[in-house]
């Protein structure tokens, strides 16, 4: 199976994660070896489920819940690509994208201004339009059927995050940052 997962809240607060764009997308793959993973809990967990039943793939679609953080990266490693298909500002920065990077794995993110500084388009994952659900379909299509890609975009997002996310460079940067108002 080739696995694209969704990794964030599933509440109302959480809306703006875009699982409805999505399972919408999901569901114009019509490959039956592709299934999506949600892991996430909240209020409106039911209601996606219910989505993913009237879009006819809630037999290629696996809520799992919350996972717990040792867990986690397992999904992480055990997935094809990641997604993170956001409509609004209000995701600020995207933690599961480095997450994912981290473990290899190529992103899919919507073109927002805090995502766009962890994706870099065409390297180590795409951006999309947020609320375009062909051009999301696309993207996820595209990296599914394509494995040297997938495997040139996860090696390229880990890098990233070795240079730049690392513990290590992070203390370096807020070092050099204590230092300039010191000086």
């Amino acid at each position: 199976k080739k696995i694209v997962l969704f990794v964030g809240a599933l509440d109302s607060a959480h809306y703006f994660k875009g699982i409805d764009y999505l399972l919408r997308s999901f569901a114009q793959i019509r490959d039956e070896d592709a299934c999506l993973i949600v892991v996430g809990d909240g209020d409106l967990r039911q209601s996606y489920m219910e989505l993913s039943q009237s879009l006819n793939i809630s037999d290629r679609t696996f809520f799992t819940g919350r996972v717990s953080d040792d867990d986690l990266p397992k999904y992480y490693a055990a997935t094809d690509l990641a997604v993170l298909p956001s409509v609004t500002m209000g995701e600020a920065f995207g933690l599961v994208l480095v997450e994912a990077m981290a473990c290899g794995k190529p992103v899919i993110a919507s073109n927002l201004p805090g995502v766009r500084t962890v994706v870099d388009d065409g390297v180590n994952g795409f951006l999309v339009k947020p609320r375009d659900c062909n051009d999301l379909t696309a993207k996820i299509r595209y990296l599914l059927e394509n494995d040297e890609v997938r495997e040139s975009f996860g090696k390229a997002g880990r890098k990233k995050v070795e240079e730049k996310y690392s513990w290590g460079k992070i203390g370096e940067e807020l070092e050099r940052l204590y230092n300039g108002l010191v000086d």
